[in-house]
């Protein structure tokens, strides 16, 4: 997986705090491929630094943060340093738009309640040259470290962090006014993993592959659990794009 390691500020003071792939619940899109994965998270006591690029006060994807497959958060929001003093402040054209992003209820989904502003936060500037470390905690890797400061002249830590990702499991962002076609209801649905859509999704934008599993649970009647099982691979796997070399069903084993 390539390291993408997004821009974050530990708020309250007490250090980055991160929570285990296993323990998440979050999903989010890091790859833009429109697939939400399992992550690791940041605790909802620290925040996400985000450039609210449309200004509609939400996250909406990797985009909006800072730090990609191809570089750090420290390094892309070093970018925007238009003054080349080392600091993000409000003397760079980018300080009035930053937010932070406290994923509160710990599912990756931004949502208005959790946007905040960096006044709130007391943010009177933000540090873009940042210590390379190599830091784990619970599987995933703090990459590199920085500071912001405070309007009282105190600081707080800021990183850059690798989230330990399961690919596997994965949801379809659905695009707006998406809905499953009712027609598919009767029809058998399977979960969709790693870059698959759920089969209902599917089947809803692909009258194609409805129209196979129509088929297919037609044919079961008559077919026994294995030639079945045959059939509805070679189905699937075509559908997919694969030369699955099925050329029939066997009857018997």
């Amino acid at each position: 997986m390539p390291p993408l390691d997004p821009f974050v500020i530990d708020l309250d003071g007490d250090g980055i705090e991160l929570i285990s792939v296993e323990a998440s619940n979050a999903h989010f899109d890091f790859m833009d491929d429109g697939f939400a994965e399992r992550t690791g998270r940041l605790s909802g006591d620290d925040g996400f630094l985000l450039a609210d690029a449309n200004g509609n006060g939400v996250v909406d994807g990797i985009g909006e943060l800072f730090g990609s497959a191809t570089e750090d958060g420290f390094t892309e929001l070093g970018r925007a340093d238009s003054n080349g003093d080392g600091l993000i402040d409000a003397n760079d054209a980018i300080f009035s738009s930053l937010r932070i992003w406290q994923d509160l209820n710990g599912d990756g989904v931004a949502t208005s309640d959790e946007i905040s502003t960096l006044s709130d936060h007391g943010i009177v500037s933000i540090g873009v040259d940042g210590t390379r470390v190599s830091e784990y905690l619970v599987g995933n890797e703090i990459r590199y470290e920085g500071d912001v400061k405070l309007s009282d002249g105190t600081s707080l830590d800021s990183g850059a962090v690798f989230f330990a990702r399961n690919t596997t499991l994965s949801k379809w962002i659905a695009p707006e006014g998406f809905a499953v076609d009712p027609a598919t209801n009767d029809l058998p649905n399977i979960k969709g993993y790693g870059e698959l859509k759920d089969l209902n999704a599917a089947m809803s934008l692909d009258s194609g592959l409805r129209a196979a599993v129509e088929a297919l649970v037609d044919d079961a009647a008559g077919l026994s659990a294995l030639p079945a099982k045959y059939r509805w691979q070679a189905r699937m796997l075509n559908k997919r794009g694969f030369d699955h070399g099925i050329t029939g069903t066997p009857e018997r084993v």
